[in-house]
């Protein structure tokens, strides 16, 4: 007999219910309340094993956003072997979507799609190295390194080949002329004028250089592509505030971001073209200081020149690419300049604002001969809040733990059901006679987390202060993606 305590819901209710769980989890997430957000991803990852276990169908992208944002929390909280597991399980689940190992929808990812997918993945590995940097196991945090690089490599890649393709089209329009010709006889034929076109033809134009120069395999000139940005242009202020430390801090993910329509011009604009750059340069930065970390702890000492060699990739690409204004310009430099002091080509700036936050651990890494972390977790730097609507009525359970694949640790397969085998086989058509109708239980009122939020924001008279948060988020376009 069903207890009073259990809640069974219809199929068609799933998203709803993983959507306010999301919702309510990062309302919790911008009040600084880790712990009670933990309590609402937990109600999310219950409901998604129900659905698994009963092969139901179940969109991938609720997985990616609860293991998201359970790392984020865990990283707040300095609980990093759970982090670790989370960033882990997010990343696996991701790249089953780009491999189409596993598709929920009927089409599989476009190619857009899959360029900001990888940029996304790109990213994660590089937070994962850092968790793992901090653990000390830096063999792994080497080899999520060297992921991070080469996932963000293939993002280069293809985001190259869509340029290449217009520019062939193009070509090809161009110089048919009977085509031309209908083109200047027929108003609805007029591609060429239209203004979206040309504005895409545009941005093509200006970001092929830039990917050349990013693609190792391309043939390009030493030839300086600093990006233009006009000062008076406060869409891409970011970029001036933006370090490592803001690659490495998980935000906050919610499912209308990863919803969101993708087409092939977000991923070219200068928003996004700027963080790639600033991931390949952290993706060669965290391969060159996780290789001396080995060093350091008896590795042969010929991986030297090796670390080396990356590290002249990373100062190369931001003294091509970023402002000159970009503190993870100078902070590749102060890390140059701390071991290679006669082959620095360009002075270090002395009037740079060290006493600024963002430059706290590299003074750290300068004062020391010893490789520091990529990232110190306890400098304290500001969050500027993110706005998340959509509160919802949830209940209380303990923290989402042991949810993940954890390296080095025995696996937990139960908790892991949809990230392995069970995963793929969620997406089997099963009859409606065979289904079973989901059952969650909810040991505590249904609405105590609600109203625990409500208490939360009745206590405010105002924001919490910037400082009560560790982590430094850049000021991003409301564009970018990731």
């Amino acid at each position: 007999m069903e207890s009073e305590s259990e809640t069974v819901i219809s199929e068609n209710e799933i998203p709803r219910f993983l959507h306010e769980y999301l919702s309510l989890a990062l309302q919790f997430i911008v009040k600084g309340e880790f712990q009670s957000a933990l309590e609402a991803l937990s109600h999310s990852q219950e409901l998604l094993d129900a659905v698994i276990s009963q092969n139901a169908y179940i969109d991938s992208d609720f997985i990616i956003a609860t293991f998201h944002n359970t790392a984020l929390c865990y990283q707040r909280l300095g609980e990093l072997q759970e982090c670790a597991s989370a960033l882990y399980a997010c990343i696996t689940t991701s790249q089953r979507l780009i491999a189409q190992k596993y598709q929920p929808s009927p089409s599989p990812l476009s190619i857009d799609e899959r360029i900001i997918k990888l940029q996304y993945i790109s990213k994660l590995h590089l937070q994962l190295c850092a968790v793992f940097s901090q653990l000390g196991q830096h063999e792994d945090a080497l080899q999520h390194a060297k992921e991070g690089l080469s996932k963000i490599q293939e993002n280069v890649n293809l985001n190259l080949k869509v340029c290449q393709d217009h520019l062939e089209r193009h070509e090809k329009l161009t110089h048919l002329s009977a085509l031309r010709k209908r083109v200047q006889n027929q108003q609805q034929y007029k591609l060429f004028e239209s203004p979206h076109y040309k504005s895409y033809h545009k941005t093509v134009t200006k970001a092929i250089p830039i990917l050349k120069f990013l693609d190792e395999d391309a043939n390009c000139n030493n030839k300086k592509m600093k990006i233009s940005l006009k000062q008076d242009d406060e869409e891409f202020e970011w970029i001036n505030e933006y370090n490592i430390g803001d690659i490495m801090a998980i935000e906050p993910l919610g499912i209308e971001e990863l919803k969101g329509l993708v087409n092939v011009s977000p991923s070219l604009s200068k928003d996004m073209l700027l963080e790639k750059i600033c991931l390949m340069i952290a993706a060669n930065f965290c391969v060159a200081t996780e290789i001396r970390f080995l060093i350091e702890n008896g590795a042969n000492e010929y991986y030297l020149l090796e670390s080396k060699v990356w590290l002249q990739k990373s100062l190369k690409f931001g003294e091509n690419l970023l402002p000159e204004e970009c503190p993870l310009l100078a902070y590749i430099r102060m890390f140059f300049h701390k071991y290679y002091k006669d082959e620095v080509r360009k002075p270090v700036d002395k009037s740079a604002k060290f006493s600024n936050d963002n430059f706290l651990f590299a003074k750290a890494m300068l004062r020391s001969k010893t490789p520091q972390p990529v990232v110190n977790h306890s400098v304290r730097k500001t969050y500027k809040q993110n706005v998340f609507k959509n509160s919802t009525n949830l209940n209380k359970k303990e923290k989402l733990s042991n949810s993940a694949h954890k390296p080095k640790h025995k696996r937990n397969k139960k908790s892991n059901s949809y990230l392995e085998d069970d995963l793929q086989s969620s997406n089997r058509n099963v009859s409606k006679e065979e289904k079973k109708p989901l059952e969650v239980s909810y040991p505590v009122p249904y609405h105590q987390l609600h109203e625990k939020l409500e208490k939360i924001q009745s206590q405010e008279s105002e924001p919490s202060s910037s400082e009560d948060y560790p982590v430094h988020f850049a000021n991003k376009s409301k564009n970018t993606k990731f």
